[in-house]
């Protein structure tokens, strides 16, 4: 499969990886024994391949803040201690070498986009919510690339998905509630960031 090179394909930049504007330091990893799942949209069947089915970590305490975390390690250790016990950072549950995050997010304009996000509905227009003291209620698609560049395991999931709404507001649902996959789009898994209040 080839992937297409554009803004949102890492970089690798000295001991970790640059995506949207921010250093991912992570060691590669091994993957364990693999699921297949198979996608189907409507002109031909791809296969990818997770190690959990659908919802994936939906049982994994978290919630969303405005914290930055520098390391895969920190943020491990972070959740760990949210968690009251170590949980399976390690694991592989995506082998497939970029994804797409989808997710919902509110912004008050669309500089707070970061490099690689874009809103998820090409001619979406923002519109306020008028619960939220005039932000915009937007749906949100950043594609990245897989530190080691083949599979993401469950602890990079979680922290990037952790770092890209760092600088969002999630309103009255900041806590994870799992991902889900959501379709596939020339290629790249759809992975989407589900929250509840």
């Amino acid at each position: 499969m080839t992937v297409e090179v554009n803004k949102a394909q890492t970089i690798t930049h000295h001991a970790g990886v640059l995506v949207c504007g921010m250093i991912f330091r992570g060691r590669p990893r091994v993957a364990p024994r693999l699921h297949r799942l198979s996608l189907n949209n409507g002109e031909e069947s791809r296969v990818f391949t997770v190690l959990r089915k659908v919802p994936m970590l939906d049982d994994i305490r978290w919630e969303f803040g405005s914290r930055r975390y520098l390391s895969l390690e920190q943020f491990v250790t972070e959740v760990s201690r949210v968690n009251k016990s170590a949980w399976p950072h390690d694991e592989i549950v995506m082998n497939n070498p970029k994804v797409a995050f989808e997710y919902s997010a509110l912004i008050s304009s669309l500089d707070e986009l970061l490099p690689c996000e874009n809103l998820a509905h090409a001619d979406a227009v923002l519109r306020p919510d008028p619960t939220a003291d005039g932000l915009f209620s937007v749906d949100i698609r950043a594609e990245i690339m897989a530190t080691n560049r083949t599979s993401f395991s469950a602890g990079e999931l979680l922290w990037i998905a952790h770092s890209l709404q760092a600088n969002k507001r999630l309103g009255d649902h900041p806590r994870f509630a799992g991902f889900e996959i959501a379709d596939e789009h020339s290629g790249v898994p759809a992975v989407t960031i589900t929250t509840a209040a």
